[in-house]
């Protein structure tokens, strides 16, 4: 009786497993999908980068959107190697300071390449026309739609963790910078924030200027800009983003411009896309770094497609 009920386990084991690897082989390994334009970009893109046409196997046992969200960065914050830098500070003519943090390189002739951190670490950065000095970029998770993006981390249960998660953050932050104290805001609301959506209403939008949130988030959507664009701009994307799903993102629009490019995995939540086994892998086998170094490289080899955008 006792090896019958051991056998009987083994073999209900055995069946499970048997339906978990047929449902992440057919449901959840799937090769990306690229939202572009018919033109020069897209067959750039479809000759130079090889990431397009491969498969992407996300962590079989972290493949919830929101597990590849969280355990991304935990496992990136503590296990990869930090980083060291060189800080150069540049104060600007409005009284302003920018802290650069270069990573040196083998010598003067490498090109530069700017990473802007999102929330919390580059809040207000613009770029204007061809004089800019930028001539691609490379976009990993980023809400061109903040208006549904919004909507989307409200939701409960567990989206609106995530965003309490991230308010208790930005209101860790904010102490740290006690000077901003200074500027105008509602401190009682800060402090009572439990979501990104009220933290924005009681300091972002009176501190920058905006009459709402909702202001503030239909400015700072990319929705309606992605057709302005003059550079080469890939971004990546999973379709089960906490915070900005594949039904919040403007598909159309990304197909109607010149020199964007959507490319959207269908697994991989926001900032995580972890892949293999054991995702703690080093920094640059990782899925956002192999895209990048592909994108970039390639595109270091085309002066034309870098160098040929209309003044703006």
């Amino acid at each position: 009786m006792y090896i019958f009920e051991i056998k009987k386990e083994l073999l209900v084991g055995f069946s499970l497993s048997i339906l978990y690897i047929t449902y992440y082989l057919v449901e959840v390994v799937k090769k990306p999908i690229l939202i572009c334009r018919e033109g020069e970009f897209r067959q750039f893109l479809e000759e130079n980068v090889p990431l397009l046409s491969e498969h992407y196997w996300p962590t079989p046992w972290c493949v919830e959107s929101r597990l590849q969200t969280v355990l991304g960065s935990v496992l990136r914050s503590r296990l990869l190697p930090p980083v060291k830098y060189r800080r150069q500070v540049v104060r600007l003519s409005d009284g302003g300071q920018v802290a650069l943090d270069w990573v040196e390189s083998a010598g003067p002739a490498r090109a530069v390449l700017l990473v802007l951190p999102g929330l919390t670490g580059c809040a207000d950065a613009d770029y204007h026309g061809a004089g800019a000095g930028v001539h691609a970029a490379l976009a990993v998770s980023s809400p061109l739609d903040v208006v549904k993006g919004s909507e989307c981390m409200e939701r409960a249960p567990l989206n609106a963790l995530l965003s309490y998660h991230m308010a208790r953050n930005l209101r860790r932050t904010l102490r740290a910078h006690e000077p901003l104290r200074a500027g105008p805001c509602d401190w009682r609301g800060v402090e009572r924030a439990r979501s990104v959506r009220e933290f924005d209403a009681a300091f972002t939008t009176k501190h920058f200027g905006f009459g709402s949130v909702d202001a503030y988030y239909a400015a700072a959507s990319l929705r309606d800009k992605l057709a302005a664009v003059r550079v080469p701009l890939l971004c990546l994307c999973a379709a089960d983003d906490p915070f900005q799903p594949l039904g919040a993102m403007p598909l159309e629009e990304a197909r109607e411009a010149e020199r964007v490019a959507l490319l959207v995995t269908a697994r991989g939540g926001h900032i995580g896309f972890l892949e293999g086994w054991w995702p703690a892998r080093a920094a640059r086998d990782q899925y956002i770094a192999r895209l990048a170094t592909q994108y970039f490289a390639a595109l270091l080899a085309r002066a034309d497609l870098l160098h040929a955008a209309p003044d703006c």
